[in-house]
């Protein structure tokens, strides 16, 4: 028997869900279908290897382009797609800290702060259903889980309009070191949790690459403060 996984693109509801597993059933290769809670990683177990082009070819003919899949998960297309859009930041921080004549850190920081709040405002309930399992803040006070977003934007608005960013830095600092923490203890436990830091927008679970954001910001917010 074989067992593979794929990355499923387009499937939105349990009705979709439903055809799906109708039409691999009545394959006689196929022993079991199983799409994931959140319609994105479709496993297919068989008596033989399903080839992936006859696969993608199946979905498309049967259901007229509707349906699609990848070879890559989910989390890993994520991945690329939040790493591109930091470098995207990156540059775009670049030329505006030069036509501006602003300090690249700044302009990063705050450009940062406004797209990342943006994710989270797109579906604050789901940003702080996962927020408030690990931001050690958030555990305590379900306001600030709530506010959280609007907060950032705001902090994100200030870098483009304060001459003094004195207190600013210290706020960001603080924000984004006791999240560290609780993403930290996360990852200790080696529990899976969702990360909130883009909202539902990626579904990724904390990891090492969420440390690195925040630290990102941790540092170079006290840099700031300190030089």
């Amino acid at each position: 028997m074989k067992n593979c996984k794929f990355h499923l693109i387009g499937l939105k509801s349990l009705e979709g869900k439903k055809s799906i597993y109708r039409a691999f059933l009545e394959d006689e290769n196929v022993l079991r279908v199983k799409v994931s809670d959140d319609f994105s990683i479709l496993e297919i177990k068989s008596k033989n290897l399903i080839i992936f082009s006859d696969l993608r070819k199946f979905l498309e003919d049967r259901f007229k382009g509707k349906y699609h899949v990848s070879r890559l998960t989910a989390e890993s297309n994520d991945y690329l797609f939040l790493l591109s859009i930091l470098g995207l930041i990156f540059v775009a921080s670049f030329f505006i800290a030069r036509i501006f004549n602003f300090s690249i850190m700044q302009t990063y920081m705050g450009a940062y702060l406004i797209v990342f709040s943006l994710f989270k405002l797109i579906d604050i309930k789901g940003f702080v259903n996962s927020f408030t399992e690990y931001d050690l803040l958030a555990k305590k006070f379900s306001n600030f889980a709530i506010s959280f977003p609007f907060l950032e934007l705001l902090l994100g608005i200030l870098y483009f309009y304060l001459d003094n960013l004195f207190i600013l830095n210290l706020l960001v600092f603080f924000l984004f070191f006791e999240n560290t923490l609780g993403v930290l203890i996360v990852l200790r436990s080696k529990e899976k949790m969702k990360c909130a830091c883009s909202g539902t927008f990626f579904r990724l679970n904390i990891s090492k690459l969420t440390v690195f954001e925040n630290l990102l910001m941790v540092f170079m917010s006290l840099y700031m403060i300190l030089f």
